[in-house]
């Protein structure tokens, strides 16, 4: 039996990425000892088993506080030394390290490390740009030091798991590591509702930083209710944030919808959601819509669950054609592509004013999902972490 520790900086919130790791630690807890390390003060596994749908019982928690990484002082070999020895305690006790933060990692200490990440949010140049060369070398030697750095952190982690096609690339250009892809899990017993709904849906968390472009699909429904189309309704529902900024976003959202069919639900559990999504007709995604994904990949949506959840309860996905996505939809066959909101509006009508056309892509949707179901999830990620693990 193996000590297991995942560890995942912003873990305690309820959303895809979390998912993604509670469903990890879920299986792998069957035959081993597994640990979530955090930094969750006075976290409570019951806020999220629901919401999300797993098991945690045999998964334990541990609290570590958060520690900024601090400003090193002295000379290349001290900074190395510090640099090594910052956080050790997170990874040490376990024979495998998960490290699923999207940050650039610490160095491991396990026996064996595996990063698991679901976007690479910091290149090589962003974190060593903070001026932390202070031992007043030349700047040449101090990328050569930097390089020496960044290789030997990354070669304490024997493996890295991706969750898309999408993140593949990105985590060779910025970290430099091959990977292998893991697609995250789809919910149980999702199937489509007898009786669909003229119901669009969106799922995304209202976080004001979150960069869901919940305004842009609130105005194409704007658009159709305005040429005519009735009898649908639109529903945005997602965690929310509590910050003062994030309340505010959901505000500006109620605003915007003021006088149309359209419903904003913040926080809803784990069984809501399943319903919603069964029930619904079409699903809308528009994350990375006005992004450069060359300037800034970290804005798009580097998977999308919620395409694939979409897709098994028969709710025809019409999403942003970037990012992870287009891995997921294939166009006019399991769903449809957009790329700009006119194509958003277009597209929509044409699947609301022809229920064959609907039908054909819903049956369609159902079969294709089959690639991301939890089956599929399992045998992936036996085979990216049987060399790491003993039994």
């Amino acid at each position: 039996m193996t000590s297991i520790g995942i560890y995942q900086s912003y873990w305690g919130r309820v959303g895809g990425g979390q998912r993604y790791i509670a469903v990890v630690a879920e299986l792998l807890a069957r035959k081993h000892e597994v640990e979530i390390v955090h930094h969750q003060d006075g976290f409570d596994p019951a806020r999220v088993e629901e919401p999300m749908r797993v098991d945690l019982s045999q998964v334990k928690f541990r609290y570590v506080p958060r520690r900024d990484r601090p400003n090193w002082t002295g000379g290349p070999i001290r900074r190395l030394q510090q640099e090594r020895e910052w956080c050790r305690d997170i990874s040490e006790p376990y024979d495998l390290f998960i490290d699923s933060s999207d940050n650039v990692p610490f160095f491991c200490h396990a026996r064996r490390g595996v990063l698991l990440t679901h976007f690479p949010l910091v290149s090589f140049s962003q974190f060593h740009s903070n001026g932390n060369s202070r031992w007043g070398i030349k700047s040449l030697l101090a990328r050569v030091y930097h390089r020496i750095e960044w290789r030997q952190r990354f070669a304490t982690y024997q493996h890295t798991i991706v969750n898309s096609r999408f993140t593949q690339r990105w985590a060779k250009k910025y970290w430099g590591v091959d990977s292998s892809i893991v697609y995250p899990p789809l919910r149980d017993g999702l199937t489509p509702a007898a009786d669909k709904r003229p119901r669009i849906l969106t799922i995304g968390a209202f976080y004001a930083a979150q960069h869901k472009k919940h305004e842009v699909t609130l105005n194409a429904f704007r658009q159709l209710c305005d040429s005519g189309v009735t009898g649908w309704d639109y529903v945005l529902m997602g965690a929310c944030g509590k910050t003062p900024d994030d309340l505010a976003y959901v505000d500006r959202l109620k605003k915007l919808a003021s006088g149309y069919p359209v419903r904003i639900l913040t926080d809803v559990s784990g069984a809501e959601l399943k319903e919603l999504i069964e029930e619904s007709s079409i699903l809308w995604h528009a994350m990375g819509y006005g992004v450069n994904p060359e300037q800034d990949p970290g804005l798009m949506e580097h998977f999308g669950m919620v395409a694939t959840e979409a897709l098994a309860a028969g709710t025809i996905p019409i999403v942003f054609n970037g990012g992870g996505l287009p891995e997921i939809v294939v166009d006019t066959r399991n769903g449809y592509l957009w790329s700009t909101p006119e194509q958003l509006v277009s597209v929509t009508r044409r699947i609301i004013d022809d229920v064959e056309l609907r039908q054909r892509i819903r049956q369609q949707a159902v079969q294709s999902s089959r690639q991301f179901s939890n089956e599929a999830f399992e045998r992936r990620l036996s085979d990216a972490l049987h060399p790491f693990l003993s039994t």
